[in-house]
């Protein structure tokens, strides 16, 4: 009897622990990405790179130029360590949520769901004409 309770116990363990690995990758992953986005914006105002255009083609032009992309298909670029980031502008991006990146972090591969595997990144234009992450 107390051997059935160990194989029971050890079934359930190797199917639960690879669902919680899946969820701590994500959130790691979910980490990476967002610091990608501040630093990539910290560096543009660092450098005095202002975007000059706030809509979704314009915002994904400007990223295109500091990231490594393998192809850009309008406001979407295909990064080359298999991610997808997908841009959403409103020319101003100075309203919350009014400009925002959703990255895809394993591309095409499933299960393609927010909080899963993608991820929103919103971000905002400052006073001084500069983007930056939302809190």
């Amino acid at each position: 009897m107390r051997q059935n309770h160990h194989i029971l116990l050890l079934v359930l363990l190797t199917s639960i622990i690879p669902v919680f690995a899946g969820e701590t990758n994500f959130q790691f992953e979910k980490q990476f990405f967002t610091r990608t986005v501040q630093e990539t914006l910290s560096m543009k105002e660092a450098m005095g790179e202002k975007c000059q255009s706030f809509s979704s083609q314009g915002l994904a032009d400007y990223f295109a130029k500091s990231l490594t992309v393998s192809s850009q298909t309008g406001a979407k670029l295909n990064v080359d360590n298999g991610s997808v980031w997908e841009f959403s502008g409103d020319s101003a991006c100075i309203k919350t949520n009014a400009c925002k990146i959703t990255i895809d972090v394993n591309g095409a591969a499933g299960p393609n769901v927010i909080g899963k595997d993608k991820l929103i990144v919103p971000i905002y234009k400052k006073s001084n004409g500069f983007l930056s992450v939302s809190s």
